[in-house]
């Protein structure tokens, strides 16, 4: 009895820290963090999209335009304007550049771009208490959060593939995640999907030395 108390108390302490204030579902934040660390939420399966005349209605890009926020969150709770240089690499510590509604609100869409909730780049530094090896404490990603099922994004000339990683619902609306680095379901090999996530550290600090915080870029979402 005592080893079931100490086991639920150690797992509790654990979930705490990627907890937000509320205890209902996850915010796209955290489900994003869990999702850098390999864990993965349920997705749900692509539906047939609405025909009109016999063609895909859905098959034209959505085009718009991004005006990227940058800012620091620790804990996925507490955020601090972005200075360029991180003060503190101790602990977790995350650094995003895009734009996301909430939890953290940051940059913003054009009206043509309905659906998206967010749609960022994340640098995360010590993610783990201890690491599995170093290049799992630098990771880096992008994830879009959209009512709409798409398969990549080009950002100002540049594509990205996007793999759908999970899902929510809101007021009746089904979101999906994505990511531009996945974990294979199949076949998951955690070893290689850390080092592709430091390894697109390369692309994230492209974005973020290429466009300034406050500056807006064409944006597409290629269905």
């Amino acid at each position: 009895m005592l080893k079931n108390h100490a086991l639920s108390a150690a797992l509790i302490s654990l979930a705490l820290p990627l907890m937000a204030v509320g205890a209902d579902a996850p915010s796209e934040l955290e489900r994003h963090i869990s999702y850098m660390k390999g864990v993965t939420g349920p997705v749900v399966p692509a539906r047939q999209q609405a025909k009109l005349f016999g063609r895909q209605a859905s098959t034209t890009p959505l085009s718009g335009t991004l005006t990227a926020g940058k800012l620091i969150t620790y804990d996925a709770v507490n955020y601090t304007a972005y200075n360029e240089e991180p003060t503190d690499t101790t602990t977790f510590n995350m650094v995003m550049a895009g734009y996301s509604s909430s939890g953290p609100a940051l940059g913003s869409l054009s009206p043509e771009l309905t659906g998206v909730t967010s749609v960022a780049f994340a640098r995360v530094v010590k993610l783990f208490n201890t690491a599995p090896f170093p290049e799992a404490d630098l990771m880096c990603n992008l994830f879009l959060t959209s009512a709409n099922l798409v398969q990549g994004l080009n950002i100002d000339g540049t594509y990205l593939a996007l793999t759908q990683i999970g899902s929510s619902v809101k007021s009746g609306t089904t979101y999906y995640d994505y990511a531009a680095v996945a974990l294979d379901k199949v076949s998951p090999d955690y070893p290689q999907y850390f080092l592709d996530e430091h390894a697109f550290c390369s692309t994230f600090e492209s974005f973020n030395s290429t466009y300034p915080n406050g500056s807006t870029m064409p944006l597409t979402l290629i269905p």
